[in-house]
């Protein structure tokens, strides 16, 4: 009779986990627990304007730079359907993800780059926490580096359902060129070709431009806080150059994903190699405009700085 008893109540839990799986979040202990995840990315063409009065034809996901925050928990399977509205081929290549090598989104694996007009879906595997970037690694017409610096770029959360970030206005950053010739990436690594083809820039803006990608809304804009509120910058170095990220008057902190712990950075400044990235956090505090840009000066001189707004 115990034994009988015993397994009834393990079929009960069985059933119980079963229907939590498909909202993701378990409605008893309040942690997210493995489900799948859709995410839908259109390619397409769109005209951005990098400068004041100045466009060029950007190579998208969803119609912006960057494309979306892709959020996942450890143990999540994420799905990714890329939709193809350009005029080339293009992909995703993820890092972060676990995946098998048919969709890897790269020039290896043809059957996962997405010819014009149609779609293709990844399946992905979220093993480890952390921040990783994403991008095009399709080579069509031109080199995987094109692809990339023409928009194709965006950033990947993964947490640990059992340490879940804090809840905090989130923004995500990248440090990049813009080149209003696809032809000039090529190669373009210095800074004397800025101000011909190359313009240095955040999420391929420039100031005075409103830059910042604002996770929750979707929606670029000036990054704003009121004071005593957590403010966190999800930042990636999707350029071809060495950049950093410098906040004024504020202390940054660098959150490690995976142990959900911060540490406070030398100097209010994060420097990154090309495809580096960190989530980083600070606490909004006296109101006004205060500057954040990268710290290699000459390219702050040349636009890559923006304004984080403190109200009161």
């Amino acid at each position: 009779m115990r034994t009988k008893v015993l397994y009834t109540g393990i079929v009960m839990l069985a059933i119980v986990a079963l229907l939590l799986l498909g909202t993701g979040t378990s409605q008893v202990t309040g942690v997210a627990v493995p489900t799948v995840r859709e995410y839908t990315l259109v390619v397409e063409e769109t005209q951005i304007e990098y400068a004041p009065g100045k466009f060029f034809t950007a190579w998208t996901y969803n119609g912006n730079v960057p494309g979306p925050l892709i959020k996942a928990y450890v143990g999540d399977v994420v799905k990714v359907t890329l939709v193809n509205k350009a005029s080339l081929a293009h992909s995703i290549h993820v890092h972060g993800f676990e995946y098998n090598v048919t969709d890897d989104g790269a020039q290896t694996s043809p059957g996962s780059i997405v010819p014009p007009g149609k779609n293709y879906t990844y399946t992905f595997r979220a093993t480890r926490a952390g921040f990783y970037p994403y991008h095009c690694h399709s080579d069509d017409k031109y080199p995987v580096s094109v692809h990339i610096q023409q928009g194709l770029q965006g950033g990947i959360l993964i947490e640990d359902p059992a340490k879940p970030l804090p809840a905090a206005k989130e923004y995500m950053v990248l440090l990049n060129e813009v080149y209003d010739k696809p032809s000039q990436s090529v190669g373009h690594a210095c800074s004397y070709c800025a101000m011909n083809s190359k313009f240095f820039a955040l999420n391929h803006r420039q100031w005075p431009l409103p830059q910042a990608y604002n996770v929750q809304t979707k929606t670029t804009e000036t990054p704003t806080a009121r004071t005593g509120e957590l403010v966190r910058f999800y930042v990636l170095n999707l350029g071809n150059d060495l950049h950093t990220f410098h906040l004024h008057g504020h202390p940054l902190y660098r959150r490690n994903v995976a142990a959900n712990t911060t540490e406070l950075l030398d100097a209010d400044n994060k420097g990154f190699f090309v495809a580096e990235g960190s989530v980083l956090e600070t606490v909004a505090k006296s109101p006004g405009d205060w500057l954040y840009h990268c710290h290699m000066d000459v390219h702050a001189d040349l636009g890559m700085i923006g304004i984080f707004r403190v109200t009161p």
